[in-house]
C-alpha cells in the first residue's frame, strides 16, 4: 500500500489521508428514514442503493434533470464509460439543498457508500464539493487520491452539468477530466 502510493505521489498525484471514516450510525439500508435535518420532510423519492458492479461513482451537487444526465452519458459514451458502470448520487439524499449544513448532516451517508460499495473511482461534478472532502480547490480537474477507511480512491473533479451547459467553452475540460477516469490505476 505504501508503494503504491508512493509512485502515485511521484506522478504528481495529489495524496490525502482522510479522516472520514465508516459510520455505523448511517445505515444505508436506513436512509429513507433519516431525519437528521428538517429536509426529510421536504422528500420526493426514496433513495436507490449503488449497483454491486458500480466502477465509477458520481457525486453531485443536486439530483440530475434528465436532460442533464443525458448530457452527462453522450460525454462519457466518448471516453467509452458505459452507463452501467457508473452511479449518480446527490451529495444531499432528500430534498437537494446546496446548504453547507445539511449537505455536512449528509456527507456520511456519501462516505458509507463510498466505502460499501467498494468504489475505486470517484467524479466529483462540482468544484465546492472537494471541501466535503478535505480537498482544496488547487486540485480541481486533477486526480487526488483519497485515503479512505483503509482504501484507495481516486478523485476526479470537474465542473457541474449545469456550469458546462452555460459554458461549453469549457467541455474539453470536462472530457479531459473524464479521460483521467479511464486511465488505469
Amino acid at each position: 500500500m505504501k508503494r503504491e502510493l508512493f509512485y502515485k505521489k511521484a506522478f504528481n498525484q495529489h495524496f490525502l489521508k482522510s479522516n472520514l471514516n465508516y459510520n455505523n450510525l448511517y445505515n444505508l439500508k436506513q436512509i429513507n428514514q433519516c431525519k437528521l435535518c428538517i429536509l426529510h420532510k421536504s422528500k420526493k423519492a426514496n433513495y436507490i442503493l449503488a449497483n454491486t458492479k458500480t466502477k465509477i461513482f458520481i457525486i453531485t451537487k443536486k439530483q440530475l434533470a434528465a436532460k442533464e444526465i443525458l448530457f452527462l452519458e453522450k460525454y462519457l459514451e466518448k471516453v467509452n464509460i458505459k452507463k452501467e458502470e457508473i452511479f449518480i448520487s446527490p451529495i444531499t439524499k432528500c430534498d437537494f439543498s446546496n446548504d453547507k449544513e445539511n449537505i455536512i448532516k449528509c456527507l456520511p451517508y456519501t462516505i458509507n457508500e463510498l466505502i460499501y460499495f467498494d468504489i475505486k473511482k470517484v467524479l466529483l461534478l462540482d468544484k465546492d464539493l472537494l471541501e466535503y472532502f478535505n480537498l482544496s480547490k488547487k486540485n480541481f480537474c486533477c486526480k487526488n487520491i483519497l485515503f479512505l477507511n483503509g482504501k484507495i480512491i481516486e478523485v476526479i473533479t470537474s465542473f457541474s452539468i449545469e456550469y458546462l451547459q452555460k459554458n461549453p467553452n469549457k467541455i474539453e475540460i470536462f472530457e479531459q477530466s473524464l479521460k483521467l477516469l479511464m486511465e488505469k490505476e
